[in-house]
């Protein structure tokens, strides 16, 4: 099976939050969105690239430092 955005982006993001102590709700609290939404991105859906910004934010991060803790067998998929 191909790898996909989505589940290793959810394992990142599930990973990077609890480092900081977030509970789901609290990190759909810090970006502004609903809990549901959160939620869902985490285990399904690819992010958009306001949503990337939002994330980053809340977790006090760049874009860039949610990209590179990605699984390098994504950049197989895309190159």
């Amino acid at each position: 099976d191909k790898m996909t955005f989505a589940k290793p982006f959810g394992d990142m993001l599930k990973e990077k939050r609890k480092l900081r102590g977030l509970s789901q709700m609290g990190l759909a609290m810090k970006q502004g969105v609903l809990f549901v939404a959160s939620n869902t991105l985490r285990r399904a859906q690819e992010p958009t690239l306001s949503t990337l910004y939002a994330i980053a934010h809340a977790l006090d991060l760049r874009v860039m430092d949610l990209i590179e803790a990605l699984p390098e067998e994504l950049n197989d998929m895309y190159n």
